[in-house]
């Protein structure tokens, strides 16, 4: 079987699939008469498919899958979660995956895609893989199409325990607002949602804190109540305060001083970030046996 043949055949499975009234016979003919006039084989296959629109459900690829950079891939994921992007270039970024892992995406402001939602599912036709210090993500662009599933796709349990103690807290720790829209729940800049615009906006208090074992440094994020847990600190608690002084800062200086250099135990989902792995904190332990010098030395450090 020559090449004209075999593509014919391939083709040919398709049309049967999809019930199409064309026989391999003609497919092959049709091809041979486009590469008589000397059109590349490939582009006289593609023609003929286009002819007759036999094209077949598209391939989806596992996000497990991509491992190389610049190729690309047709995915059906969930948004995990939406990062704050850190370039007025990019206009939406974050955590996507399925069932069998999660990366990051990014697409760039003047690409005419629909902003997608946090914990909603999607199929993204023609994403791009790129590899950044060795960190591979995937960028949304002018050839991919978004189409909001149905169906939610799960995504793998990512669940995690690590053992450390505190050495930094991020900045955006304490008193923060979120997006007062429906399902929205974004992080407010200027209160400003990226989304929505300006809203009002709803009250909140989370802890951004390094973690560090020795050996290596995760990052684990606290939601309200476990910060509240953490530091004794309610989003009331942080409001109060920041409504006697009005220092910014004050409230994420209340955190440092309650938590640097304490040992917890955290457990919950770990994802890839640009920088440590993330653990979004489910359940957390403080661990005894931290001495002043331990604070002290932990303080040295987070200031130096």
């Amino acid at each position: 079987m020559n090449d004209i043949q075999s593509a014919a055949a391939d083709l040919a499975e398709t049309a049967d699939q999809m019930n199409a009234d064309v026989s391999e016979a003609q497919i092959r003919d049709q091809i041979e008469e486009l590469t008589e006039y000397r059109i590349p084989l490939e582009d006289a296959v593609s023609t003929v498919r286009s002819r007759h629109e036999l094209f077949g459900p598209m391939e989806i690829d596992a996000v497990a899958d991509i491992d190389e950079d610049g190729e690309w891939f047709n995915l059906e994921v969930q948004v995990v979660e939406l990062w704050e992007p850190n370039s007025d270039a990019i206009a939406q970024t974050g955590l996507i995956g399925d069932e069998s892992g999660t990366i990051k995406f990014t697409w760039f402001d003047g690409t005419d895609l629909p902003m997608l939602e946090e914990g909603e599912s999607y199929q993204l036709e023609s994403v791009v893989s790129d590899l950044y210090q060795d960190r591979m993500s995937v960028k949304l662009n002018k050839a991919t199409d978004v189409v909001e599933l149905e169906e939610d796709i799960e995504v793998a349990d990512r669940e995690t325990e690590f053992n450390g103690r505190i050495v930094d807290i991020r900045d955006n720790s304490g008193l923060i607002k979120r997006c007062s829209e429906e399902d929205c729940n974004r992080v407010l800049s200027n209160g400003e949602c990226p989304v929505h615009g300006q809203v009002e906006g709803e009250w909140d208090v989370r802890t951004i804190a390094v973690v560090d074992d020795g050996t290596e440094t995760r990052v684990a994020t606290f939601d309200a109540e476990a910060t509240e847990e953490l530091v004794g600190m309610s989003v009331e608690d942080a409001r109060n305060m920041l409504a006697k002084n009005p220092d910014p800062d004050m409230i994420q200086h209340e955190i440092e001083t309650e938590t640097l250099g304490q040992r917890v135990s955290v457990t919950g989902p770990q994802y890839e970030n640009d920088s440590s792995p993330t653990i979004f904190v489910d359940s957390f332990e403080t661990v005894s046996g931290v001495t002043m010098d331990d604070i002290d030395n932990v303080l040295v450090r987070a200031r130096s």
